[in-house]
């Protein structure tokens, strides 16, 4: 793996191509030492492991039921919450892949809630990624519909986390929720987060542009996908986004990514947009 690292074109070819022919070879034997690399002490290195584990075990149909079940009795060994934050969210991602190629989802998601109340807030902003990308992908609808309440609990509980990065965390994984639903009117179940999780987004950009910006992009998607959600919060909603728009402090992309939150609402609720005052005064 360290060679597919190298800066050098040559060396890192030959790494890629040594990577391919054990896989043709002994493929079974490449898994384990690609797992053994999971966790591996360099960063760098233990993130290429967990892309290319998926690439070659888990995006394909080459491993056996059997095997899964072996790597789903021990996936969550490889984390450690002293590791960054880059590597921790490539973990979870294996371990999200693993419990989907079985179909274990509801299992997935009980670890999930488990790992939501730990102790440590890294772990608890593991567990609301791990949500994140899990709801985005691989939630049937029925469950979603059938469990929203549980749902709602968890992320109730993710948004009021003392730490600002599991808050916003969560506020991610609540938008990839909403927009997962097909159903608007299960999705209305959420509607009394979109308060909270506009405080949340103020909260982080104050603090870390980049990921305040990373909270404004979700209520994009809220705003494209379910757009009634804000029908109680379009008031404060287009007083948020003006403030952002005039603050030239922030950075041209998070200004635009303001303003696009309510290109979508007038897009799919014109109506909705045109009886918030706010919009007539701040942008007329």
């Amino acid at each position: 793996l360290q060679s597919v690292l190298s800066p050098d074109n040559a060396r890192r070819k030959q790494g890629e191509q040594s990577l391919e022919a054990s896989q043709q070879q002994d493929a079974k034997k490449l898994m384990e030492e690609m797992y053994s690399c999971l966790n591996n002490e360099k960063d760098d290195v233990a993130n290429l492991a967990c892309v290319l584990f998926k690439k070659y075990f888990l995006d394909e149909e080459s491993v056996d039921t059997e095997t899964l079940k072996v790597l789903e009795e021990n996936i969550f060994n490889i984390l450690d919450p002293a590791r960054t934050t880059l590597v921790l969210h490539a973990q979870g991602g294996v371990i999200v892949k693993v419990f989907a190629k079985l179909g274990q989802i509801e299992t997935l998601l009980h670890k999930i809630i488990e790992l939501s109340s730990h102790e440590n807030a890294t772990i608890r902003e593991l567990s609301m990624y791990m949500l994140e990308i899990l709801v985005d992908v691989h939630i049937p609808q029925d469950l979603a519909k059938n469990h929203i309440d549980d749902f709602k609990k968890i992320f109730c509980q993710g948004l009021a986390d003392s730490d600002l990065k599991v808050r916003v965390s969560s506020l991610k994984a609540t938008g990839a929720f909403i927009t997962s639903l097909e159903d608007s009117t299960i999705a209305m179940n959420l509607a009394d987060t979109v308060g909270v999780c506009l405080n949340i987004m103020i909260e982080a950009l104050k603090e870390n542009e980049d990921s305040g910006k990373s909270a404004l992009e979700s209520f994009i998607d809220m705003a494209e996908f379910h757009p009634d959600l804000f029908k109680e919060y379009g008031s404060n909603l287009v007083d948020v986004i003006s403030q952002i728009m005039l603050n030239k402090d922030f950075e041209d992309g998070t200004r635009s990514s303001a303003k696009e939150i309510l290109i979508s609402l007038a897009d799919k609720a014109p109506g909705l947009v045109r009886k918030i005052e706010e919009v007539k005064s701040k942008f007329y």
